[in-house]
């Protein structure tokens, strides 16, 4: 995920007068030196969310300092009385981050930071990560064109987190992240669903349905994306035969890969991996 850096910032000439969401910028940054400051007294009026993908960053609220390791995230109201900064002698900060504006945010910010302590601690499968996953890479291809197509996508990531942010911590139980574990790290191995939930000693169906309420999944649809997004990186970057990527990312045959590449992406393997370098295709997980 997120794996090239970059910013992008959008100003449409035909938005609407005061929109109540605007996508503003997106980005991904990796940060090493101290020069790395914000103060955020005098700063446009906006929302900031950043989050850390690796090494750690540090933000103050006005009265207390607070550690940004991995899976962390700080979601800010600009102006205010509050800084964030990398420090010396700590592993470089990677975050990626979105800034929005706009009157109809203020309610879902509210509710967000309700929710959660000064720190928002978010696993990269959540559902606000992919979405804002998404919003970058669709930046990085150039597929956002328009400011309504801009403001549904920051509409759809603020919504996003607020669900996140609205849903009891027992409603995310410990087996649904367990299996998200077991997905990402023998997807190509595991035989389906079945084996994940036996591994887990609970039936499939009861996987199934709390897959399905915690991350709005089904565990065999997430396994079914991870499985792509490994074999479009291979696409991408190997010169593997197609058969040998589909058999290596857990697929039984080129044939049913091709099968299942097509369905998601709307175009074949090889079509992919001769496109790969306009970046007209992505995958969301």
């Amino acid at each position: 995920m997120f794996d090239s850096c970059g910013g992008y910032a959008f100003q449409f000439l035909d938005d609407i007068d005061d929109p109540p969401i605007q996508l503003r910028s997106i980005g991904v940054e990796l940060r090493d030196s101290v020069s790395y400051s914000w103060h955020n007294e005098k700063r446009e009026p906006s929302y900031l969310f950043q989050y850390t993908l690796s090494g750690c960053g540090f933000y103050f609220d006005g009265q207390k300092e607070h550690r940004l390791p991995e899976s962390t995230a700080m979601f800010l109201e600009l102006p205010g009385n509050t800084s964030y900064y990398y420090k010396e002698g700590t592993a470089p900060w990677g975050f990626a981050y979105v800034m929005l504006k706009g009157a109809g945010i203020s309610g879902y910010y509210h509710l967000i930071r309700s929710r959660h302590t000064e720190v928002l601690s978010l696993p990269e499968s959540s559902m606000p990560v992919r979405k804002l996953e998404n919003i970058y890479r669709m930046s990085l291809a150039g597929k956002i064109t328009n400011p309504f197509l801009a403001s549904s996508l920051a509409m759809d990531f603020l919504t996003s987190l607020a669900s996140e942010a609205n849903m009891p911590s027992a409603a995310r139980p410990f087996l649904v992240t367990q299996a998200v574990r077991i997905i990402e790290k023998d997807f190509a191995d595991l035989s389906g669903v079945e084996e994940v939930a036996g591994r887990l000693q609970v039936s499939a169906s009861h996987l199934c349905r709390e897959f399905m309420r915690c991350l709005h999944i089904s565990p065999l649809d997430y396994l079914t994306r991870v499985r792509l997004q490994y074999a479009a990186n291979l696409l991408t970057k190997t010169n593997r035969r197609i058969e040998d990527i589909a058999v290596s990312s857990g697929f039984s045959n080129g044939n049913y890969f091709a099968k299942v590449f097509k369905k998601s992406l709307g175009c074949s393997p090889r079509d992919f991996r001769n496109n790969s370098e306009t970046g007209d295709h992505y995958i969301t997980l």
